[in-house]
C-alpha cells in the first residue's frame, strides 16, 4: 500500500495560569490517502522526533504509537500526542516523522516521506510561565486576527486565516474575496466557485426533496430560480415539474434565451413571447431581419406542410413559393358556409326534361356529397350539404349546337326545410313563346 499525507494540522491549547500547567501534549489532525484514494478504516500511527529533517537518530525512545485511529473519508483526529519531551520546553526546533499501517494487518509501519517541522510548539508549553500578552502581541504583529488557526506550511508554523467558518451549522466563506477552486483549475477570472474535471459525465449534483430549487439574487432581491417550486396549485402543474423562471416577487423582469449573450428568444413578464424581439406585443411576436433569407415560420411533417416566406406570402401543403403577400395552397380550401370570401359550391349538372345528373361538383364547406333530383315539368332540384339561404349564387346555361335562345332560372325553395335546395329549369324562346328544354348548367354559390 502507499500512503500519501495531504494535510496536517496541529492544534495546541494554550493556558496562561501557572497553577494549571498545559503539559507537552498536543492535538493532531490530518488527511490520509491510501493508494491514491481517501482512506477509510482503522489505522495505527507511529510518531518519532528528530533534531533535523535528515537526521537518522531519533531524539526520544520509545516512539509514540497510537492504535485504532478511525479514518473517515481521509480525515482523522488524535486528541493527544505527548512525548513528555524537554526540548519542547527549551524552545528547540524538532522534526516529527509519521508512519502508518492498517490496524488489521501485521505489516510494518510505512513511513511518510516528509517530516513536519515543529517550531512554534515550545511557546504553547512555556505559556505556563510566559506573559500571554507577549505571545499574543507577537502573533498580532505578524498579522494574526480573530478566527485564525495555527497551520504548518512545510517549513514554519504560523497564523492562517480560516477560509470557511461555521455559523449556526451553516458553512460559509469568512471573506467575500475568497475563491473556491475544486479540481485544481487554472482560473484567472473572478468566479467565486470554479470546478474543473477531466472526467466525462456528471460533475455536480443537487439532492433534495419536494420543491427543491436554486434561487438567484441581485442586491439581495430574488430575480430567478432553477428547479421546482410548483406544488400543483397552478392548474396543470405537479411537484414533479422542472422549471427555469423568474421569482414571484420579480414583476418587471423578462426571461431571455441568448446566443453569445444576445437575446434570441424572450418571454416577457406578461406572457408574450418574442423571437429576435425583446419587447413582444403579441403572444408570439417574431421580428425578421430584412437581410435574413430564412423562412420566418416553417412546419414540417415528413415534408414541409406550412411556411411563411420572405416575400410575406404563405404556402400550405408544400414549400411552393406563394405570390408576394399572397397564399398558395396545394389542396382545396374550405370555408364555413356562413362566411364570405371563398366559393362554397360549384356544380356542373345536366338539367331538364331528361333524367338530371351531376357531372362535376366541388364542395368548399365540408366533405358531404351534392345531389340532384328531378322535379315536375322538367325542373331539377340540386341539394347542397348546408343551408344556402342568404348566400350569393350565379347560374349559367351551357350552349348546345344549333339550339339558340336557352335561358335558365333557379330559385331557393320554400318551405324552410328545403333551404338547402335550389330548383332550376331551362327554357327556350320561340316564336310562340317559351318552351321547357334540357341542357347543362353551371351553378356557383359564394
Amino acid at each position: 500500500m502507499k500512503f500519501i499525507k495531504l494535510i496536517i494540522i496541529f492544534s495546541f491549547t494554550v493556558k496562561c495560569f501557572a497553577q494549571s500547567p498545559v503539559g507537552t501534549g498536543f492535538n493532531y489532525q490530518g488527511e490520509l490517502s491510501d493508494n491514491g484514494a481517501m482512506a477509510n478504516g482503522i489505522y495505527d500511527m507511529e510518531f518519532v522526533l528528530f533534531d533535523s529533517e535528515s537526521s537518522q537518530t531519533p531524539l526520544l525512545i520509545p516512539k509514540v504509537v497510537v492504535t485504532a485511529v478511525d479514518v473517515t473519508n481521509g480525515l482523522f483526529n488524535i486528541s493527544n500526542i505527548d512525548f513528555n519531551f524537554v526540548p519542547f520546553y527549551q524552545g528547540n526546533e524538532v522534526w516529527m516523522e509519521v508512519a502508518v499501517k492498517k490496524s488489521s494487518t501485521t505489516d510494518d509501519f510505512e513511513r511518510l516521506t516528509t517530516r513536519q517541522r515543529i517550531g512554534a510548539v515550545p511557546y504553547s508549553y512555556k505559556s505556563e510561565t510566559s506573559d500571554f500578552a507577549t505571545i499574543a502581541g507577537d502573533l498580532l504583529a505578524n498579522g494574526a486576527s480573530v478566527n485564525d488557526v495555527l497551520m504548518y506550511d512545510g517549513i514554519n508554523w504560523g497564523a492562517k486565516k480560516l477560509g470557511w467558518r461555521d455559523q449556526n451549522n451553516i458553512l460559509s466563506l469568512a471573506n467575500e474575496s475568497y475563491q473556491v477552486l475544486l479540481g485544481n483549475p487554472v482560473d484567472s477570472s473572478s468566479a467565486k466557485l470554479t470546478v474543473k474535471t477531466d472526467e466525462d459525465g456528471l460533475v455536480t449534483k443537487f439532492i433534495g426533496s419536494g420543491e427543491m430549487h436554486n434561487d438567484y439574487f441581485e442586491a439581495d432581491v430574488p430575480i430567478g430560480y432553477v428547479g421546482s417550486v410548483q406544488d400543483g396549485t397552478n392548474a396543470g402543474t405537479t411537484t414533479e415539474d422542472f422549471e427555469i423562471g423568474t421569482k414571484q416577487s420579480n414583476v418587471t423582469g423578462n426571461m431571455h434565451l441568448t446566443i453569445q449573450e444576445a437575446p434570441i428568444l424572450t418571454i416577457a413578464n406578461n406572457g408574450n413571447i418574442g423571437i429576435n424581439n425583446t419587447t413582444p406585443t403579441g403572444k408570439l411576436d417574431i421580428n425578421i431581419d430584412a437581410n435574413d433569407n430564412a423562412k420566418p415560420i416553417k412546419i414540417t411533417k415528413g415534408s414541409e406542410i406550412f411556411g411563411i416566406h420572405t416575400n410575406a406570402g404563405a404556402s400550405i401543403g408544400d414549400s411552393t413559393v406563394p405570390p408576394n403577400s399572397g397564399i398558395y395552397s396545394k389542396g382545396d380550401i374550405k370555408q364555413e358556409y356562413q362566411s364570405n370570401g371563398l366559393v362554397k359550391y360549384l356544380v356542373n349538372a345536366s338539367c331538364g326534361i331528361n333524367s338530371p345528373s351531376i357531372i362535376n361538383s366541388y364542395n368548399g364547406v365540408n366533405s358531404d356529397v351534392i345531389t340532384i333530383t328531378a322535379g315536375n315539368s322538367g325542373d331539377c332540384f340540386i341539394h347542397f350539404p348546408s343551408d344556402i339561404e342568404d348566400r350569393y349564387y350565379q347560374v349559367t346555361v351551357a350552349s348546345r349546337p344549333g339550339v339558340y335562345g336557352l335561358m335558365v332560372s333557379c330559385d331557393q325553395l320554400n318551405p324552410a326545410s328545403r333551404r338547402r335546395t335550389l330548383g332550376c329549369y331551362i327554357r327556350q324562346a320561340t316564336a310562340n313563346g317559351f318552351q321547357r328544354m334540357f341542357s347543362d348548367i353551371m351553378v356557383t354559390i359564394y
